[in-house]
C-alpha cells in the first residue's frame, strides 16, 4: 500500500513502480500458493505450492539473456523483494494525529514531524512481516550459496553451473583427451600419458602433470 500511497504525488511512481510490482507480484504467488494447497486437500490434487509470478519470471528471463542460470534470476528476485520490504519498514512517514490519520503540513515535513514506517505498524502485523523477511533472508542465503562458491586457493568467488549436461559446446572449451597407458615400451617410453585432440583437430600428448610432451 505503500508503494501506491507514494505514487499518488505523480512523480514519485516512477520509485514506487518496483514497490507496487513487488507487492502485487508476492501478494499472487503467496495467494495462489494457499488455493493449490486447499484445492489440493479437496480433490486430491498435485498442484505445485511454489507458483512463480510474471515478474519472478521476467527476472529470470532476463538472467538468462545474460547467461545465467534461471535461479540466479530468482535469487536476485527475492533479493530486490527483501530490499523493497526492509525499506518500506525503515522509511520515514508523516507521524500521526489524534484520529489516526497522517499530520498535515502545508509546505514540508521537519525530522520532527517524521517517524519509521515500522513504528506505527500493527506489532502482530510486524512480527510477522520480520518473520517472513528473516525466512525470506535465509532462502537467499542458501540460494547464494548453491550458485556461488569460494576458491581458497585464488581467492575468488566462483558461479557454479548448476546443469552441466545443458552445456553443447565443451570441445570449443576443451579438448577431447584419453588416458593412454604404456604396457610394453623402452624404458625411455612414458609408462602412462594423455592423447588428446584440440579443437582445430591436431593432437598432441601430455603427460598426468599437463605438460606437453609431443605434438603428432
Amino acid at each position: 500500500m505503500s508503494g501506491v500511497a507514494f505514487c499518488e504525488t505523480g512523480i514519485g511512481c516512477v520509485f514506487a513502480a518496483p514497490m507496487v510490482a513487488h507487492g502485487f507480484n508476492g501478494a499472487y504467488e503467496g495467494g495462489a500458493g494457499i488455493y493449490n494447497g486447499v484445492m489440493n486437500q479437496i480433490d486430491g490434487g498435485n498442484r505445485s505450492l511454489e507458483v512463480k509470478g510474471d515478474l519472478r519470471k521476467l527476472y529470470e528471463s532476463a538472467a538468462e539473456a545474460l547467461g545465467f542460470d534461471a535461479s540466479v534470476g530468482s535469487t536476485i528476485y527475492d533479493s530486490v523483494d527483501l530490499a523493497v520490504s526492509v525499506r518500506g519498514k525503515l522509511k520515514l512517514v508523516p507521524k500521526l494525529n489524534e484520529f489516526g490519520d497522517p499530520k498535515f503540513k502545508l509546505f514540508w515535513y521537519g525530522r520532527q514531524d517524521l517517524l519509521r514506517a515500522y513504528k506505527q505498524m500493527n506489532i502482530k502485523l510486524l512480527n510477522l512481516e520480520m518473520l517472513g523477511d528473516l525466512s525470506l533472508t535465509v532462502d537467499i542465503i542458501k540460494q547464494f550459496k548453491n550458485a556461488f562458491f569460494y576458491n581458497k586457493d585464488n581467492e575468488q568467488v566462483i558461479m557454479v553451473v548448476k546443469e552441466p549436461e545443458t552445456i553443447t559446446n565443451v570441445g570449443q572449451i576443451v579438448d577431447d583427451c584419453h588416458l593412454v597407458i604404456t604396457v610394453t615400451g623402452t624404458d625411455e617410453d612414458v609408462p602412462a600419458y594423455y592423447r588428446c585432440k584440440a579443437s582445430d583437430n591436431s593432437e598432441y600428448r601430455k603427460d598426468l602433470d599437463g605438460n606437453i610432451i609431443k605434438v603428432d
